[in-house]
């Protein structure tokens, strides 16, 4: 008998009894391919021996994060490397932003007036 069976019949509502008796007799009688076993376990076992890249990567920070020493260099580098280049981007655009609020201020005051030179 089908382990799946008696969850099944409790399941179904006692109204469904020709669903019941359906679903006893269906059989699947479609042969597996040549060698599908083999070539199952073949998967498996290729995918068990390719490790992961996650864990290649973390494994590999892991490693060099185990001296404390070299870990709190790695931290203080990503941290100034981080900031520096925060800052970099933030001046970068500092200039053009000065700019357009000054056109922005000189506008409020009189929309006439422009900052660009007359001849």
């Amino acid at each position: 008998m089908d382990v799946a069976a008696p969850i099944a019949e409790k399941r179904m509502k006692p109204d469904n009894q020709n669903n019941l008796d359906a679903l006893r007799a269906w059989r699947v009688e479609t042969p597996l391919p040549p060698n599908f076993k083999r070539d199952v376990w073949q998967k498996i076992a290729a995918r068990q021996k390719q490790p992961e890249y996650w864990s290649v990567f973390a494994d590999w920070i892991l490693g060099l994060l185990a001296r404390p020493g070299l870990a709190l260099a790695y931290a203080v580098l990503a941290l100034m490397i981080g900031g520096g280049s925060g800052y970099l981007a933030g001046t970068g655009h500092k200039g053009h932003r000065d700019s357009e609020l000054m056109a922005r201020y000189v506008q409020t005051i009189d929309p006439y007036q422009s900052l660009v030179a007359r001849p």
